[in-house]
């Protein structure tokens, strides 16, 4: 018979090379007011002075249980030790506390929390939190719930703002041992879910949706350390932002269960979901030791995700993002070498930003300038058309003002960007052929008021004389008279700017010319507006080939491969492919 009696509170940390922050854990744990409690400390393969450290502390002080787990278990994908799972499943406990390795707490955090859990049998019972940046102490906020007990937690969707924040994750709270070990069968057993990211405040919904009473005590009694190194803010994965619409999606059905799902909670949620998405492109910022290809792609993910456009969109967010990765991509294209600028040039996040900073610069190179900034829009990567909302302002700078016109229309830019051949004839001046796209698409209300619009607008292009020019154009080329063919050139692209014999040949001359960069713009705005012309096709992989770029000139020649109909010049694209 076991008459020893079990712990009050049972505490659980992980630990992973934090020697410089261990003790004054340690300490504040083991100095708390209250004494009945028993911590479960895992030394989660640390190799630095933890481990050490630990062990000093856990033979001085029998209510450490210390266990270690020889590899990382996040970094290398190892099993727990079996002997901790064991001990932490048997525990009698009736309160569950999780606390950081490089946090602590108030000396009375236990006293204060555990009597507020005794007073009322609470299944939970949350503080507030004091955060505070590593490097500077003084620089402080302060994260607290306000007074409250209910027996109702339907009450809580009404204190949403106000005590979200501390459910967000699972340190600075008591919860009733089988409440926690509930949560823990739910997500393992009966409805599986797996996040890496956000699991704390998936854990904290669970039990909010399990739990019968909650009390609230408005007290900073736990300190969060706050730092830039952390596990947390360093590490790159481009599908960490999935975990965070999972938290939107799991606070949605909570509220919805307790018919707490209005409007402006609803917003509140997407505001913080918001901030999340805000948070994973800055990780992408400060991930300098990841490649630049790896940054752009974790920033686009995301932007790029349509059910994030509609959460952000649906609640007029969508512009918040817009400038917040407008700071971040600024930043991360500073540190892009050289070497790098042809991989992150086949980023449309990077020809977008590229693109405004020389709309808004006192250059000549508007023209460049709107290819790219149209190219990074309909780039069939950006599926949501990020950055179109600045269409007609580019229109606008780039003297198109008949274009820019259509605004005041009632046509949306999302619908243009989403139409790319559409908008190239509206681009290139080519009323005709852009009706013609109209007429076979009336159902939609859009093509109605645009076939009204360029039907006032007509045709500037004078097809005779511009097919004279390409002629000239051509005769020049043939006969190695560039520059000649240059000046052609320059007065077509003017006029009609995404003219595909024009942009075909600048490229052709851009390559003989080895002026390898502006090849590769051109290469890029080429592709994105005729994807289907197997000439241009090859053309566009040599230009990728001279940058580098081996992978995408193998995937372009293949595509053009598959485009190709002419028996001579497949053969001559089998030979070029491989080569490769």
């Amino acid at each position: 018979m076991n008459l020893i009696k079990p712990p009050a509170v049972l505490l659980q940390t992980l630990a992973f090379n934090v020697e410089d922050y261990i003790v004054e854990c340690v300490e504040s744990v083991l100095n708390q007011s209250f004494i009945d409690f028993e911590w479960i400390v895992v030394d989660n393969g640390s190799t630095d002075r933890t481990s050490m450290l630990l062990e000093e502390y856990a033979k001085r002080d029998s209510r450490i249980r210390l266990f270690r787990n020889e590899m990382n278990t996040f970094l290398y994908n190892e099993p727990w030790n079996p002997d901790y799972i064991e001990y932490l499943n048997s525990s009698k406990a009736e309160y569950w506390c999780a606390l950081d390795s490089d946090d602590y707490i108030h000396s009375d955090f236990l006293k204060e929390l555990y009597a507020a859990a005794i007073k009322y049998n609470a299944d939970i019972v949350v503080a507030g939190t004091t955060l505070f940046l590593e490097g500077n102490p003084h620089k402080r906020s302060v994260r607290c719930p306000p007074d409250f007990y209910t027996e109702d937690l339907t009450t809580l969707g009404d204190l949403l703002p106000q005590i979200y924040g501390s459910f967000r994750s699972m340190w600075g709270k008591l919860f009733k041992l089988p409440l926690a070990m509930k949560q823990s069968h739910y997500r393992t057993v009966e409805k599986p879910l797996t996040l890496l990211n956000a699991f704390d405040t998936l854990f904290c919904l669970d039990c909010l949706s399990f739990a019968h009473s909650v009390v609230g005590i408005n007290k900073p009694l736990h300190y969060y350390r706050m730092r830039q190194n952390s596990f947390y803010n360093s590490q790159l994965n481009k599908n960490r932002y999935l975990d965070y619409k999972t938290i939107f999606e799991e606070s949605k059905e909570l509220l919805q269960s307790w018919n707490k799902l209005n409007d402006s909670n609803l917003h509140f949620i997407a505001s913080v979901f918001l901030a999340s998405m805000e948070d994973c492109v800055m990780i992408a910022m400060n991930a300098k030791s990841a490649s630049i290809e790896d940054r752009l792609e974790a920033v686009e993910v995301i932007i790029s995700d349509e059910s994030v456009y509609q959460v952000l969109g649906q609640n007029n967010l969508w512009d918040n993002l817009f400038i917040k990765v407008n700071d971040i991509v600024d930043q991360i294209v500073g540190d892009i070498e050289e070497f790098e600028i042809p991989l992150a040039m086949n980023h449309f996040i990077y020809r977008l930003y590229s693109s405004i900073k020389m709309i808004t610069s006192a250059g000549d190179n508007k023209q460049a300038a709107l290819l790219l900034y149209l190219s990074s829009i309909c780039d069939i990567n950006n599926k949501n058309h990020f950055g179109v909302s600045l269409l007609y302002s580019f229109f606008k700078s780039t003297g198109k003002d008949s274009l820019a016109k259509l605004e005041s229309d009632g046509i949306p830019c999302e619908f243009l960007a989403s139409h790319p051949e559409l908008l190239r004839e509206i681009v290139n001046g080519d009323s005709e052929k852009a009706l013609i796209i109209c007429d076979q698409n009336l159902a939609d209300n859009n093509f109605i008021l645009l076939k009204q619009s360029l039907t006032k607008l007509g045709s500037k292009i004078q097809l005779d004389e511009l097919t004279q020019v390409k002629l000239n154009m051509e005769r020049s080329i043939y006969d190695e008279k560039y520059e000649e063919a240059v000046e052609l050139l320059l007065d077509v692209l003017e006029t009609r700017p995404l003219d595909h014999d024009a942009l075909y040949y600048k490229l052709y001359i851009l390559i003989l010319m080895g002026e390898l960069l502006p090849a590769l713009e051109t290469a890029i705005v080429l592709k994105v507006f005729y994807p289907y012309e197997c000439n241009s096709m090859e053309l566009i992989a040599l230009a990728f080939l001279n940058v580098g770029l081996k992978d995408m000139a193998r995937s372009l020649y293949q595509t053009a491969l598959d485009l190709c109909v002419d028996e001579t010049q497949r053969q001559h694209i089998k030979t070029e492919l491989n080569a490769l």
